[in-house]
Order: C-alpha cells, then structure tokens, then sequence
C-alpha cells in the first residue's frame, strides 16, 4: 500500500513595523469584504449572474476543488449561469479577512448542501480568496479551494473473510506490500516501513488506511480468489498491486 507520509509545516508570521491603513479602516474594509463573500454565496446557488459579475474582477482565476483545474471570468459566469437544484445552498463560516491596503485576503469554510431526490448531503471545503479595490468596490480576483475530506464509516468483517486479503502484493519489483492478519485486524506492511496501516473495511473489499493514504480496493478474479488491489488518489493517481503466488 502507497502511503504519502506526513508533514508538518512550520508558519511564520511576518510583523509589520507599522500599517499605512488606520485600524479602524481596516475593520471597515474587513466588514465590506465579508459581506461580499456573503454575497457571492448566495449569488452562485440562484444562478444570479448579474450580481456576480458586479463581485468578479475582470481577470478572475476560479481553481475547482474537485478538480484542480482553473476557469476565467467568462467560464465561470457561464457555469454559473444555470442554477443548480432546487434546496442546493452554499453556507460560510469561519471568514477570515486581512487587508493590505487595496487587497483582501480571505479564509473560510464553505459547506454545499445538495438535493437528490428526497436525500440530501453535504460537502466542505476550505476556501483562500484574493480581493482588489477598484473604484470604491471590492472584487474577487483569484479563488482557490480544497475538500475536507470525511472520515468513511467502518464496517464489520469476520476473521475468515479478512484472511482472503492476507498475502503479498507487488507494487514495483523493489516495493512490496505485506498484508497480514493480527488479531482481528488486516495490517500493510510496505518495503521499507519499520510499521504497517491498519487496514480498516469500508466496504467487502474497499478499505482505509489509519495513516495518511487513499482507500484501496481489492480485485477478484472469476473463482473468486483475490488477485491485487486498485488504490487511487484524488489527484488521479492510481497504484495497481499484483497478488504475488
């Protein structure tokens, strides 16, 4: 099993000897731009493209956090365009603004909320945006967000069931996974790891790493034996593992 180790990164703030803006305005300006962050929010689930463009800077760059890729101004609005459905809404929290002078830097949280049918379920994601100040107006310029990603519900699996995944799988020639069965847990051990991840079932064949990793899926083959596994990160990398004999 591919695991992505962790990393701590250390953050240092930079102090200003002074600030050109007055604290008072800045509080002012603070307020102006979360209220346009409030906005842009309830514009985007109406479909509202009028009040959109007035929030949008001519050369926005809007990053999707399912998909990494950027939209202009145009691209955007045009998406926007038609609503989506009926009960979707986008709240925020957590708006954190910090103004440096005619720019803006936002943080929040967004939480989608969608409609199937009679099911409804939610998505959040951490959102970074860049503001400028023209002409007395604070507008959008750049957009970036990441999903926050939910833990998977475990499920139950008896020991026999877990033993079929016990065995040797071949990532590379010189990386090997070893899957092996302690107590009533399945455990990967890869080339080099002085520990292995708990393996914990999400689904008959799918499970999670405890660590830091994508979920893997174990494949069959017509009999029935289990034949490699299929672990696939949101960046569209995938790992394929070999059963070894």
């Amino acid at each position: 099993m591919h695991r992505v180790k962790p990393m701590f990164v250390a953050l240092y703030a930079l102090a200003l000897p002074f600030s050109a803006t007055p604290l008072c305005a800045q509080n002012r300006d603070s307020l102006i731009v979360a209220a346009q962050v409030r906005r842009l929010f309830s514009a985007m689930p109406r479909g509202d493209t009028a009040e959109l463009v007035q929030v949008f800077a001519p050369e926005l760059e809007w990053t999707s956090g399912a998909s990494g890729a950027t939209a202009k101004r145009p691209q955007v609005v045009a998406a926007l365009r038609t609503p989506p459905p009926t009960g979707t809404r986008f709240d925020v929290d957590s708006i954190a603004v910090t103004t440096l002078g005619a720019v803006a830097l936002v943080q929040l949280v967004r939480t989608d909320h969608w409609q199937i049918g009679a099911v409804g379920y939610n998505t959040r994601s951490r959102v970074a945006q860049v503001y400028v100040l023209r002409n007395g107006a604070w507008q959008l310029i750049r957009h970036t967000q990441t999903w926050i990603p939910k833990v998977a519900e475990s499920v139950s699996l008896d020991s026999r069931t877990l033993n079929a995944f016990v065995g040797r799988y071949e990532i590379r020639a010189d990386y090997i996974d070893n899957v092996t069965l302690k107590g009533s847990q399945l455990v990967a051990t890869a080339t080099g790891e002085a520990e292995g991840a708990r393996l914990i079932p999400i689904a008959a064949t799918v499970f999670r790493p405890d660590g830091v990793g994508a979920p893997i899926a174990f494949e069959r083959n017509e009999a029935g034996r289990v034949t490699g596994y299929v672990q696939t990160y949101p960046d569209g990398t995938v790992f394929r593992a070999r059963r070894l004999p």
